[in-house]
């Protein structure tokens, strides 16, 4: 969606339910977004990811048959998205476990009604982390939204910043929920997140967070820039300092992705003659 629909130097906003193009981020002048590939491949056809995503159909059967048995609509919790934190907080999280083995919640509550995993009665999930992650997810994207647009249309630079600091607070909180809650992390894209967080906004460096399905890949990170969307010279300082100190730790560099180029639908048609 995003080589076909992407602007240059813009967020493409999607909603998956099932493919919603919600339009389009640009961020404020003066940031912008790189990423940092930490050298890890991403891959999710390991036992995590599966793991993860038979954790949230868990949490969803628990959270509908417990509507269901109280007499309420099992059918606003179709997707865990479209419950908000608050009726999460109020209701569900209480009885959602931090791990559950399979065999108790086939006990319980039978299958998890997702047609792509099977719960293995001897597996352990993380069931309360893996459901909350989309319900609170959900939230921050909205938010960050939110945020750059604010910033966006701030008066004075003090303004935005204060919406930058807070949207990189929200890509931090990203972070943590996909990679310890859901245990979707891997320790190179923990490393980069940590030290691009340690050096913080006062050097130019506003969040970070993982990209795509986690476990390895690229993080992105939310930086200053001057007016033409060059990194200023404390922030190019603060990168260069999160590269040397990850090569360090980990043998090598991450590498830096930098640009945007529009989408396959803003170019014009290539004619191959045959």
């Amino acid at each position: 969606m995003t080589c076909t629909l992407g602007k240059a130097g813009a967020l493409l906003a999607l909603r998956c339910q099932p493919h919603d193009v919600l339009g389009w981020h640009a961020p404020p002048t003066g940031y912008a977004f790189i990423g940092l590939d930490s050298g890890v491949k991403h891959a999710v056809g390991g036992v995590r990811y599966p793991r993860v995503r038979c954790a949230a159909f868990m949490g969803k059967r628990i959270i509908q048959e417990t509507l269901r048995r109280q007499g309420g609509d099992p059918g606003c919790a179709s997707y865990l998205a479209n419950l908000s934190p608050a009726d999460l907080g109020a209701e569900f999280s209480r009885l959602l476990p931090q791990r559950l083995k399979g065999s108790v919640f086939l006990e319980r509550w039978g299958n998890s009604d997702d047609p792509a995993t099977t719960v293995s009665p001897e597996e352990m999930y993380p069931v309360r982390g893996a459901t909350e992650h989309p319900v609170f997810e959900n939230a921050r994207v909205k938010h960050f939204g939110e945020l750059l647009g604010r910033a966006a249309l701030a008066h004075d630079t003090q303004s935005a910043a204060r919406s930058m600091r807070a949207a990189g607070r929200l890509m931090y909180g990203s972070h943590r929920s996909y990679s310890r809650n859901c245990g979707l992390g891997s320790g190179e894209t923990d490393l980069l997140v940590s030290l691009v967080r340690s050096a913080g906004p006062e050097r130019g460096l506003f969040g970070a967070k993982i990209t795509g399905g986690g476990s390895g890949g690229t993080v992105a990170v939310l930086i200053q820039t001057d007016a033409s969307g060059v990194p200023t010279e404390r922030t190019q300082t603060a990168l260069q300092g999160v590269s040397e100190q990850f090569a360090v730790m980990v043998g090598r560099p991450p590498r830096v992705i930098s640009g945007s180029l529009p989408g396959a639908a803003e170019l014009e048609p290539l004619t191959v003659a045959w």
